[in-house]
């Protein structure tokens, strides 16, 4: 965490405005996106890692130098090639670490900015849809921790239908990713998508009052021991 301005005025202000921080996290294809969208329809805040990393590797994006540098041959013009890249990385542990190390820190900077404008417009609880919420390490960022889950089967024809996935990719999409019993043991609230989409909104609902009544530890930043152990 980044430590807690000691400045006065108007930022000061600012950054010392309470934020309950719900960490959404899940498996691929268990629902997390459509738990994203419902939960801007219901008015929160929500900071999508994965957007943020497209627009770093989109058109003029801030990780683009940087991973022209490191991989040679990714970049077209002003902007990563996704498929490149991912070929460049997929099966090779060390080069997947020199890409994070260039993305990640980025992120961060990213989802700071992001929860600094929250606290500025008023904002009393804001999302934070991290897909490796535990393998980051956000966990220990977060006030409230929902995970999506859905049964195997149903998260294996999910992400098995999406454009260029395959076995061997998903296969090692999972390998990297916490397991879903782990995500689960650790959940302040499991949603389940499996479930009609009515008794998912349910849950949704139930998880916003829960994560509204826990005092807001994570924002503003300042130096914080985290009551979980994983």
């Amino acid at each position: 965490m980044v430590r807690r301005s000691t400045g006065g005025g108007r930022r000061a202000a600012s950054r010392g405005a309470r934020l309950i921080v719900l960490g959404l996290t899940g498996g691929i294809a268990t629902g997390k996106s459509t738990a994203t969208k419902a939960l801007r329809r219901l008015g929160v805040p929500v900071h999508d890692s994965d957007a943020s990393v497209h627009r770093l590797l989109g058109p003029n994006g801030r990780a683009v130098p940087a991973i022209d540098k490191e991989f040679p041959g990714v970049v077209t013009g002003n902007e990563v090639d996704r498929a490149a890249l991912g070929a460049r990385v997929f099966g090779d542990r060390d080069a997947l670490v020199r890409l994070e190390a260039i993305v990640h820190p980025l992120v961060r900077q990213d989802t700071k900015r992001f929860l600094l404008q929250a606290a500025r417009r008023g904002a009393k609880l804001v999302a934070l849809d991290v897909p490796l919420l535990f393998e980051g390490g956000l966990w220990r960022e977060v006030d409230f921790i929902l995970v999506t889950s859905a049964p195997r089967f149903l998260q294996l024809q999910r992400a098995l239908r999406r454009p260029g996935m395959n076995a061997d990719k998903l296969h090692g999409i999972v390998a990297r990713q916490t397991s879903d019993t782990v995500r689960r043991r650790h959940a302040d609230l499991v949603l389940s998508t499996g479930q009609p989409r009515g008794v998912t909104l349910r849950l949704l609902r139930r998880a916003l009052g829960e994560a509204k009544n826990r005092p807001a530890r994570c924002w503003p930043p300042r130096a914080y021991v985290p009551k979980r152990k994983l």
